[in-house]
C-alpha cells in the first residue's frame, strides 16, 4: 500500500520526467523538422497515428492493474500466476489479429490516402512497415505497466518512461546528424521501446513477481477480464477516434500540410494530458480504501482537494499558453505553424474541466462503472466524427481541433450527469469549492496579462522567458489570494517550512 510519502515522491518524479521530456522535445523538434522537412514530418505523424489506432490493449492492461491489486488486497496471491497466464495468452492472440489487420491496411494505403503524392505514399509505406513491425513485437508486453502499478513500483515505472524518451532522442539526434533521414526516427523509437521492455522485465524479475502460468485455463478469470475490459476497449477505441483518426481524416479531405500543422497542437495536448494525469494513478489505492469503508465524505473531500490542485496547475499552463503561446509557436516551429497555437487552445479548453475530475474517474473504475464511462466516450467519438470531416474539409487542422473540443464537451456534460445521478457525488459542492474558486482566476489573470503584453511587441526567447515569469507571478499571486482558502494556505506553509532533523 503506497504511503502519502510514496505518493509525493511519485508525483515529484512524474512532474520532473514530464518537464525533462518537454524541454528536450522543444529543443530538438524544430531541428528534427528542419532535418527531415515538413512533408516527412507529416508522414512520420501519420504513420505513428495510424498504427496507434490498432495498437491498443483492449482494456486488458487496466484489468491487470485492477485485478492484481484486488488479489493482493484480499490475500489471494496464489491466483496471480493463473491470471497472468490468461492475460498473456490473450495478448498473443490479439497480436495475431492485429498483424492480419495491419497487413491488409498496408495494401490499401494508396486508396485510403488519396491526398498524398506518389513519393509521399512510397515513403509512408516504408515508415509504416517499421512502426507496424515494432508494434507487433511490443504488443504482448503491454501488461507490464499494469503489473508494475499493481505492485506499487511507481518510481521504477516512471524512470522507465524517462529512459525510453532519453534513449529515443539520443538515437534520433545521432541518426539525423549522420544523415539517415525520417526512417531513422521511427527506427530509434522502436529500439528505445524494446530497450524499455527489457528493463521492465528485469524489474519484475528482481521484484520477485510471480511468473505467468501458461497452462491455466480458468474460464472464470477470462470472464472477469472480459466483462471489465470490453468497456475499457470501447473507451480506448472512442478516444483514438478523437486524436489518432484526425491526421487520417486530414489526409483524406485535406493535405499533408494540414497534418503537419495539426501535429504540434496534438503533441502539446498530449503534454497537457500527461501533466493532468501524472498523479492520478497514485490515488487508486486510497480511493479503494475509502470505498471499502464507505467513506463518501472522504471521497468528496479528496475530489475537491485534488480537483482544485489540478485546476490551479492546469490553469497556469492554459493561461501561459493563452497569453504567450503564439510567440512560443513562432519561435519554436516558425510562422508556418502559428495555426497550431489556435488548434491547441481549442483542445485545451475542455481538457481543463475533464481532468479536474480525475478522482471521480478513478472512483468509476474502482466501482466497476466502466460501462457507463464507455457510453460517454461513444457519445464523444460520435459527436467528434460527425463534425470532423465537414470542419476539416473547410478549416483544415483548426476544424479537426474544433471537432475534438466539441466531442470532449459532450462527454463532460454526460459524465457529470452520471457522477451526480449514479454514484451520488455532490457536484454542487465540487463546483462551488473548485470551479467557482479557480475559473474566475483563470479569466482575470488572462485578461490582465493580455492587456500587459499588448504593449510588449518583442518576440524573442529572452522576452518569452520574461513574459513567462510574469505569467507565473501574476497567476500564482491571484490563485494564492483568492483560490486557496485559509486552511489550505496554512497546510501549504506547514509543508514548505517543515524541517527534518
Amino acid at each position: 500500500m503506497a504511503s502519502n510519502k510514496q505518493i509525493k515522491i511519485g508525483a515529484v518524479i512524474s512532474y520532473a520526467t514530464i518537464i525533462f521530456n518537454l524541454i528536450i522535445t522543444l529543443l530538438y523538434t524544430p531541428w528534427m523538422v528542419g532535418q527531415i522537412g515538413k512533408s516527412n514530418y507529416a508522414l512520420y505523424t501519420l504513420s505513428t497515428s495510424l498504427i496507434s489506432i490498432f495498437l491498443m490493449d483492449f482494456g486488458i492492461s487496466a484489468s491487470v492493474a485492477r485485478f492484481l491489486s484486488k488479489y493482493k488486497a484480499e490475500g489471494r496471491d496464489s491466483e496471480i500466476p493463473k491470471f497472468l497466464g490468461v492475460v498473456y495468452k490473450l495478448f498473443l492472440a490479439i497480436a495475431l489479429v492485429i498483424f492480419i489487420a495491419l497487413t491488409i491496411v498496408y495494401f490499401l494505403i494508396e486508396f485510403i490516402y488519396g491526398g498524398l503524392s506518389f513519393e509521399e505514399t512510397n515513403k509512408f509505406k516504408e515508415l509504416y512497415l517499421i512502426v507496424a513491425g515494432y508494434s507487433i513485437i511490443a504488443f504482448p508486453f503491454m501488461p507490464l505497466d499494469g503489473i508494475l502499478n499493481s505492485h506499487e513500483k511507481f518510481i521504477q515505472l516512471k524512470i522507465c518512461g524517462l529512459v525510453q524518451k532519453s534513449v529515443s532522442i539520443l538515437l534520433i539526434v545521432l541518426a539525423l546528424t549522420m544523415g539517415f533521414g525520417v526512417t531513422a526516427i521511427v527506427s530509434a523509437n522502436a529500439v528505445s521501446g524494446i530497450i524499455t521492455i527489457l528493463i521492465k522485465l528485469a524489474i519484475i524479475k528482481k521484484a520477485g513477481i510471480p511468473n505467468p502460468n501458461f497452462k491455466s485455463r480458468d474460464k472464470r478469470i477470462f470472464k472477469d477480464i472480459f466483462s471489465f475490459s470490453v468497456w475499457v476497449t470501447v473507451m480506448s477505441i472512442a478516444q483514438r477516434c478523437m486524436f489518432n483518426l484526425a491526421p487520417s481524416i486530414l489526409g483524406i479531405v485535406s493535405n499533408s500540410s494540414e497534418i503537419a500543422v495539426f501535429a504540434p497542437a496534438n503533441a502539446l495536448e498530449s503534454y497537457f494530458f500527461i501533466f493532468a494525469s501524472a498523479i492520478n494513478g497514485l490515488f487508486l489505492p486510497k480511493v479503494s480504501r475509502l470505498i471499502a469503508t464507505d467513506n463518501k465524505q472522504g471521497i468528496m473531500d479528496l475530489m475537491i482537494k485534488v480537483g482544485k490542485y489540478q485546476m490551479v496547475v492546469l490553469g497556469l499552463i492554459f493561461v501561459g499558453f493563452c497569453t504567450i503561446g503564439k510567440d512560443f509557436m513562432l519561435l519554436w516551429m516558425g510562422k508556418d505553424y502559428v495555426k497550431s497555437y489556435y488548434g491547441a487552445m481549442l483542445i485545451f479548453l475542455p481538457d481543463i474541466l475533464i481532468f479536474s475530475q480525475q478522482i471521480a474517474n478513478t472512483l468509476m473504475i474502482a466501482e466497476n462503472k466502466v460501462k457507463l464511462q464507455a457510453f460517454g466516450y461513444i457519445i464523444m467519438a460520435a459527436v467528434c466524427l460527425a463534425f470532423s470531416f465537414f470542419l476539416s474539409y473547410f478549416y483544415g487542422s483548426i476544424g479537426a481541433c474544433l471537432a475534438i473540443a466539441v466531442g470532449y464537451l459532450a462527454n463532460f456534460i454526460y459524465i457529470n450527469v452520471v457522477y451526480c445521478k449514479v454514484i451520488k457525488l455532490d457536484l454542487k459542492l465540487f463546483y462551488k469549492k473548485c470551479y467557482l474558486r479557480t475559473i474566475p482566476i483563470i479569466l482575470i489573470s488572462s485578461a490582465i496579462l493580455f492587456g500587459l503584453f499588448y504593449f510588449i511587441k518583442e518576440v524573442s526567447w529572452m522576452w518569452l522567458i520574461i513574459k513567462g515569469s510574469i505569467v507565473v507571478v501574476v497567476y500564482m499571486f491571484l490563485s494564492f489570494v483568492f483560490a486557496i482558502d485559509k486552511n489550505e494556505r496554512k497546510n501549504l506553509f506547514s509543508m514548505l517550512t517543515r524541517r527534518k532533523y
